[in-house]
Formats: C-alpha cells, structure tokens, sequence
C-alpha cells in the first residue's frame, strides 16, 4: 500500500515550518513508510493437515512454497504474526487431525516445534449447524508428543488470542512448562476446546519445571465449555505441579470439566489445579475464579483435585469429586490465601493423611454446600483445619465422611466458625468425635494429645445439628475448645452444649423427616420435620438470609442447613466480608496504627453502591488525607475525629476492594476499629460484613504512647523510631497501596 500527498498541501505545510523546508518532505516519506507497512484484518484458510512453515511470512499469502497455495496450521500463525492486526483470523474447515512434525525448540518465531502466536489472533474450527455449539472432537491440533518435544501452543508478546471448536493434545515439553499451552502474557480464551493428554517433564530436575501439564498460565487465561483432561505435570520432585491447569495470574474456568489429570512428585500439588501466588510485599497474586465446573478423578501428591498456595480461589456451582491426594487435600487443599466455597458439592475424595475431602491452613469460606463420601487415611475425613487456617462454615452439611483415627467430619487444629450448618453421621475408627475433633496446638511428642494453647483456635458453634445415628460421641479432643454460642442440637452429650438454648440427647429420628437426599437446590441435604425441635428454634439474629438450598428463611429461623421454606430467592444477594490488618509502628516518640480493610464479595451477584463505615474510640485520632480506597471511582469522607465513611462503589462478585486507613493514638492500649459494610444488595450474612479488630497500641519510653525496648518500631529494629508521622505516611500508604492492588 502506498500514499502520496498533493504539492499544494506539502506547500502549505512549508509556509507555517519555513526553517525547516525537508520538514514536509520528511513527513510524507514516513507517512508513506507508515502507509506501506500498515496493518489489515486478514483471515487465512487452512486447507492441509500436514505440518510446514510459510514461503515468505509477512506478504499476505499463506502458503508453504511460492504459488503453491498449501496454507498449513503453522504458517498461518506466521503470516498472522507478521502481519499483527488486531483481528486476525485463521479457519480450519477440514476436520480431522493436524500434526506437528518440525522439530526444534527454544525459538519463538513458530518456525519449528510449538505453534508461536505473538500477534492478536482467532482460531476457529469449522461453523457448526445453526443450533448446535462447536464440537472440538472435529478439529485436533496433535502436538505429536516425545517425537516433537515441544508443546502445542506458546502466547507471548501480549497477544489477545481466542481458539474455539478445536482439541489440544499430544503437547510433550521436557524441563520447562505448559505442555499443552504456555501462555506468558497474553490474553487467552478458551471456548469449547479439549486440552488433553499433554506433558510437562522434568527429567533433568530443574526448578519449576514440569509444570502445567495441560497448561501454564502467567497471563489471563479464561475457559468455557471446555475439557481438560488426562494431562500430567511430572515434577520428578523440583516443579510445582498443576497435572491440568497451573495459573499464577488470572484464571477464569466456568461451564467446563477438569477431569483425570496427574502431578507427579513428591511436593507436587493440584491433580486438577494448583493456583499460586506469592508472600511478603512483592506478592504476586494468583486469581482463580471457577463457577459451574467439575473436577474429578484428579490426582496429586497434595491437593488432588485443586490445591492454593498463596493466591485467591473462587468456587462456585461446582463439583469436586473422586479426587485423590497421597497426603493432604484429597479433594482440596489451601495451602495459603484464602478460597471461597459456594453451593458446591465435595464428595468421594480421598488423602493419605489428612483432610479427604479439604485440607485447609489458611482462610477458607465454605457456604450452603455439601461435604460427603470423602475418606482420609488419618484425620479429617471431611475437613481438616490446621495452620493459620480460620474457617468458616455456613449453611452446609458434612456427612457420611470418615477419618481412620479421628474427626470424622471435622479435625479443627485452628479457629472454626461453624454457623446453621450440618454435621452427622460421619464415622472415626479411632479416637472420640466422629463429626467434630477439637485441638489446640498438638504436641507431636505426647502421642498426638492437643493442648489448649490460645482462644483463638476454638470450634464456635452456632444454629447447628452435631450428631449420629449410631450412638457414638460426636465430639472429642480437646473439649473446652468447642465453645456453643447457643442454639445448637447435640444428639449426644459429648460435645459440651450448655447454653439454655442448647437441647442435646436429641434422637435424630425426632427432628430429620428423612435421609441425605435431593430436596432441591443445588446440593443435597437432610430435611428437618415441620413442628421438630429444629424447626424455628434458632437465633435469628445469626441467621442467614437463605438456607443450602438457597430458599429462603423466615422470620424463626431453623436449625442446621436446611429451612422449611418454598420460598425461592427473588431478589440479588451478596454476601459481604470485612477483613482488617492493622500494622502498629513506632516513630518519633509517638505510634501510628496502619489498618488495611478488605472488603470481599463472595457473591453470587454483583455488589453496587459499597458503603464501608468505621469508628474508633475517642483516643483514636484519624489522619483525614490518609483515608482512601483503591477501588475505581471509590471515595471516602471523615465524619467525625474518630469516624469516617467510604463510598467503596461497585464490588464484582468473588472480587475485592481495600480500604486505607491511618490512626495516630493519644494514649496505649487496646485500639478498635468497628467497621460495617453494606451495599444496595440483600447480605446473605450479616455478622460477617461488620467487625471490631484490635490493635495494641504500646508505650513508647518517655511519652505517653509507644513501647519500651521498640518492638514494634517502624524500622523493625530495637529502639525507638525516628520517622515522623508525615514520613511515615508517605511511605508507609503507598506500599500497603501497591501491596493491595497486586492482589486486585
């Protein structure tokens, strides 16, 4: 392509730049430059399966030998890149298999080995009849395995690429990652695509390596309608593991089945999926948001079905089932960051040691699901919670689950809150506590004994049916760590239940109408009888909005998961959570407390109109500049010395915002920030969108606030600090801003 520019207009140009009369020459030759190499939508044809590079990538003709009109798979991507529109196009119309033969690694220029895309591109198979979805089973792209060494598809250069309609498979990459697809940077979707039996080895054992099995995801990545399947991540003992999907960026998974994958190794995690992120202030926060997908027959050393290390996992609508771990998690292990449960089932899992169904050491909301059929060798058939984990339970049944020594429902080694929830007839062969077994600290050299070591890893239970039909003790361990907060039924004694609203040696056959059943919603429950010592006996003041079924609860809520209620959900709901880090530091003979709100939607809708309200006593002074939001369009306002109110804006489902705050104290103590949220939604669970969090507040030698020998001074060395409160807000805020936003 060429342009030109009239005389006349050169001229009138040069009358305004006479200084400079090659200006308008100059400028007409690089606009004809520009012109001539400008970029056009293209759309090339492939028309042969075999395997062969492009006679001259960049002219606009796909074909292998000049005018020969062969256009394969490979070149295609070639001319693709070369060309870089934003829209380009390739059609494969043929179906039947298109196999990888040129073998070459380590260049990135699609010429040998893996198919390169480092330009915005669409692949798509051929259009299906009017009504019917595309059939992947049609086209498959065969990476020809251990003959080629190479993976089937690498995105790099920030590519924004969609495949459709095509199958993925036979990828074999030795001492790297994705075996697969390896997507670096770019911008992937996956719609209707098959990803299967595919390789990440690691035979030399390098770091990292052999992860990703089917595929290795540093970019974004999003899955529809797809399979991934029978893929493995072989680690030999150095990788990290991901036998299906590894993802250390953004991950989207919905409507999709992740099924029989493998990551082999003695650390290797997720059978299904591993999702990592990172720790410490250069985290690097890994994303998954997973709704209405299965995973089963998934395998791993940790983690079977799905493992988290130190990213952010979403689950909703889902199914983890038949998943096996050789240690912990069979289903399901968080190892670090926090997931969020919801309306899933987990069943049939099992693990070596702990947790068959979910091993968990960190944050965890598990909500109006189900937990049942899982096994694990040692503790936690069902849930496992050890580690700095904090789990919530609500509205959700554990049952049937069982633990060759103890906690056939539940091992509980941390901090538990178990509201409306049900948890009967799970099984222990050894010790007390077939549904609960509560610990403190275990101490490994007195046999496994746990001691009671701090409050904050009680069992609460609140609105909730312990129990069994086969007369065991529901509860064991360290029995003063179940703490009631009321309104809960025991169908034995053992569990410790001495509210007034309690009611325990309650025969099961007095309040259950019937079996674990399907009695609609997603998951299946127990159904409680009308005019039961369950029906409308519990706290309403804890009660959810909607039971595990997601019916609706009335005025006089029901105890356990389940309500007697035909009304249907007819309205959004969120279910807001406030999470609070409050950081103390010492300067300048004076304290300052940092505190970092974290506002989460668990969904399931979309949260508008966010309001985040805070309070702190009257010796708790506010820095008005210091409160802010990183959330877009957010703004907040100081209503008072002490109180303040931020308008967060519109939350995603299964997403976050932070709020910022800074607090110079007058005086030592205990600081507490009350904090509630709400939002234009219904809130599925109140007592969770408000918290009260204390931060001790020292005292400094010599002044009325700070702490002798400077603990907790801002440098992190003994002493008092020297930073003064401008200072430290100028650098402390924008770091805790950036921490923030990588996990946003």
């Amino acid at each position: 392509m060429t342009m030109s520019i009239s005389n006349g207009l050169c001229k009138r140009a040069t009358d305004y730049f006479r200084l400079f009369p090659r200006l308008c020459t100059l400028s007409v030759l690089l606009i004809g430059l520009s012109a001539g190499t400008s970029a056009y939508a293209a759309t090339y044809s492939v028309n042969a399966f075999n395997d062969g590079t492009d006679f001259n990538p960049g002219d606009g003709v796909c074909e292998t030998t000049a005018g020969g009109g062969t256009c394969t798979l490979r070149a295609a991507i070639q001319q693709a890149n070369a060309n870089g529109s934003l829209s380009n196009t390739i059609k494969l119309p043929l179906t039947g298999e298109y196999l990888l033969t040129l073998q070459g690694v380590g260049e990135d220029l699609s010429a040998t080995g893996d198919l390169d895309i480092t330009k915005d591109l669409t692949i798509t198979g051929p259009d299906p009849a009017p009504g019917n979805e595309p059939n992947p089973a049609n086209i498959i792209i065969n990476g020809n395995g251990t003959t080629l060494l190479d993976r089937v598809f690498h995105v790099l250069g920030g590519a924004t690429v969609t495949i459709s309609g095509v199958t993925i498979k036979n990828g074999y990459i030795n001492n790297s990652v994705g075996g697969g697809l390896y997507n670096v940077d770019g911008t992937v979707t996956l719609d209707h695509v098959v990803i299967s039996d595919n390789v990440a080895d690691n035979p030399t054992g390098l770091n990292n390596a052999g992860t990703g099995g089917g595929i290795f995801n540093s970019g974004s990545l999003t899955l529809s309608a797809s399979t991934v399947s029978g893929n493995k991540a072989e680690t030999r003992s150095k990788g990290i593991g991901g036998g299906g999907i590894y993802n250390e960026a953004t991950l989207r998974v919905e409507h999709s089945t992740i099924s029989g994958n493998n990551a082999a190794g003695s650390g290797a995690g997720g059978g299904g999926l591993q999702n990592t992120g990172g720790t410490g202030l250069s985290i690097n926060t890994a994303k998954a948001t997973l709704i209405d997908t299965t995973f089963s027959s998934n395998s791993a050393t940790i983690g079977g079905g799905i493992r988290n290390l130190f990213g952010i996992v979403s689950l909703e609508l889902s199914t983890v089932n038949n998943n096996s771990a050789g240690t912990s998690g069979g289903g399901i292990e968080n190892s670090g960051g926090g997931m969020i449960i919801g309306r899933t089932k987990i069943l049939t899992n099992t693990s070596g040691f702990t947790g068959g169904g979910v091993s968990n050491f960190a944050s965890l909301d598990l909500s109006h699901s189900a937990v049942y059929g899982n096994t694990a060798s040692l503790q936690g058939g069902g849930l496992y919670n050890s580690g700095q984990a904090a789990l919530s339970l609500i509205n959700t049944t554990v049952t049937n689950n069982t633990a060759g020594i103890e906690g056939g429902g539940i091992y509980n080694h941390r901090a538990a809150n178990i509201t409306n929830s049900t948890i009967y007839n799970n099984t222990s062969a050894g010790r007390a506590g077939s549904e609960i077994y509560a610990c403190g600290t275990k101490d490994e050299t007195k046999n496994l004994t746990c001691i009671d070591d701090s409050s904050n890893v009680k069992t609460n239970v609140i609105n909730s049916i312990i129990g069994n039909s086969s007369g065991a003790a529901a509860c064991g361990g360290e029995l003063t760590l179940i703490t009631s907060r009321g309104y809960n039924i025991d169908t034995g004694t053992s569990c410790g239940f001495s509210q007034a609203s309690d009611k325990s040696n309650i025969s099961a056959t007095a309040f259950f109408g019937g079996g674990f059943a399907d009695h609609g919603g997603p998951t299946f429950t127990y159904a409680i009888l009308n005019g039961s010592i369950a029906h409308n006996s519990g706290d309403n003041i804890n009660c959810p909005v909607i039971d595990q079924r997601s019916k609706l609860r009335d005025n006089l809520c029901d105890i356990g998961a389940y309500e007697i209620s035909d009304s249907e959900l007819n309205f959004q709901l969120v279910d807001l959570k406030l999470e609070v880090l409050p950081n103390v530091a010492t300067s300048g003979g004076s304290a300052q407390v940092v505190y970092t709100v974290t506002v989460t939607n668990k969904g399931p809708d979309q949260a508008t109109n966010v309001i985040v309200k805070g309070k702190l006593p009257s010796w708790g002074r506010l820095i008005p500049s210091s409160i802010s939001t990183n959330n877009s369009g957010g703004s907040c306002t100081l209503t008072s010395e002490t109180s303040f109110e931020c308008n967060v804006g519109t939350i995603n489902a299964y997403a976050n915002a932070q709020v910022y705050v800074m607090v110079v104290p007058t005086q030592a103590g205990e600081l507490i920030l009350e904090l509630d949220a709400t939002s234009d939604q219904n809130d599925t669970f109140r007592p969770d969108s408000g918290n009260a969090t204390p931060a001790t507040v020292p005292v400094v030698s010599g002044t009325a606030v700070g702490g002798p020998g400077g603990g907790n001074n801002f440098s992190g060395k003994s002493g008092g600090g020297v930073t003064d409160v401008a200072f430290l807000g100028l650098l402390l805020l924008p770091l805790l801003r950036r921490f923030a936003q990588r996990q946003s």
